[in-house]
């Protein structure tokens, strides 16, 4: 049995520089996140669980997708800014701060080119 889903692995750390003066902590965050592939009928065996999960997966996928390309045209386009749409997704409400002025975001994909 293949089960598929994304995995999300958090690490936060609070630093302090000076004992005397607690209150300015800095706070790193780093985030893993291992995004399942887009799934396909087939690949379910027929399940109506699987055909549910996967199609959740998509979701979350195109709505990371329609983010990062409203994020680019923001960039291009300062006078005309669209609101990026994170609420869309519990993914892209997880990793809203890193792609703000927060924090920096950095991706690494790997394709697999069949049929």
């Amino acid at each position: 049995m293949h089960f598929f889903s994304h995995c999300i692995f958090s690490i936060k750390t609070v630093g302090i520089n000076e004992t005397d003066n607690p209150e300015q902590a800095r706070v790193t965050h780093l985030s893993f996140c291992d995004f399942a592939g887009s799934e396909r009928w087939a690949k379910t065996d027929g399940y109506v669980e699987r055909l549910k999960e996967a199609g959740k997966i998509n979701t979350s996928l195109l709505t990371l997708g329609k983010c990062i390309e409203t994020l680019r045209h923001n960039q291009q386009h300062p006078d005309n800014v669209r609101v990026v749409p994170y609420r869309d997704s519990r993914l892209t409400r997880l990793f809203q701060s890193f792609s703000m002025e927060y924090g920096r975001a950095c991706m690494i994909v790997y394709v697999i080119q069949c049929a």
